[in-house]
């Protein structure tokens, strides 16, 4: 499931995972808002998942420097990657 998200951008895949373990989009996006300003991720907006592009999407480069570099402390994102 991780696979499809992180490689195929997987929609369903997506919002599959995020009712599985945060059982709304909206508490996903409270947590996700949360660990983007641990992380000090200042430039990145995700208000949906989906194909299609919607300009309230948006990030910078050091902002996905940032994300990158936590995801990186996670052995099973390593070992995917």
């Amino acid at each position: 499931m991780l696979f499809a998200v992180i490689f195929d951008s997987s929609f369903e895949t997506c919002y599959a995972l995020i009712e599985h373990v945060w059982d709304s989009f909206e508490l996903f996006k409270k947590e996700l808002d949360k660990k983007f300003k641990e992380l000090g991720v200042i430039n990145t907006s995700v208000r949906e998942f989906s194909h299609l592009q919607n300009d309230e999407n948006y990030t910078t480069t050091n902002d996905m420097f940032l994300i990158i570099k936590y995801a990186l402390q996670n052995p099973i994102f390593r070992e995917l990657i």
